[in-house]
């Protein structure tokens, strides 16, 4: 069976604004960006697009959390979303998220090459 290739995400549509939780985003839909804070809604994120404000936001506000929204079909997943977690998340959330990850990612891997002492040590092999 062929092994399916993941598409890898680039991050050159988010742009830091006040880090560590808010972004600039790029529109997918037309010229412009989109603040996202990827803090608001207890960690869900937020973002100034019609898609998240008219859509998303109204069941964040009713206090409904992704797996209830999910669950009774009031949210669906999308071809950018990787879990259902990410259902009461727009593109650009999900975009800054993503680079939110791979910036502290970045930062733990080089805080490990200057002090290798304090590196992770590998998990065991099962």
């Amino acid at each position: 069976m062929p092994r399916r290739r993941l598409r890898s995400p680039t991050y050159a549509d988010v742009t830091p604004y006040e880090p560590p939780f808010r972004f600039m985003v790029r529109s997918r839909s037309g010229p412009g960006k989109h603040l996202v804070d990827i803090a608001d809604f207890d960690g869900n994120g937020a973002c100034g697009c019609t898609d998240f404000q008219v859509n998303l936001a109204p069941l964040l506000h009713r206090g409904l959390s992704a797996q209830d929204a999910f669950a009774a079909d009031l949210a669906d997943l999308r071809d950018y979303h990787i879990f259902e977690e990410d259902c009461l998340r727009c593109w650009h959330i999900c975009q800054a998220r993503g680079f939110s990850l791979a910036l502290a990612i970045e930062k733990e891997l080089s805080t490990q090459k200057k002090n290798p002492a304090a590196a992770r040590k590998p998990a065991p092999r099962a």
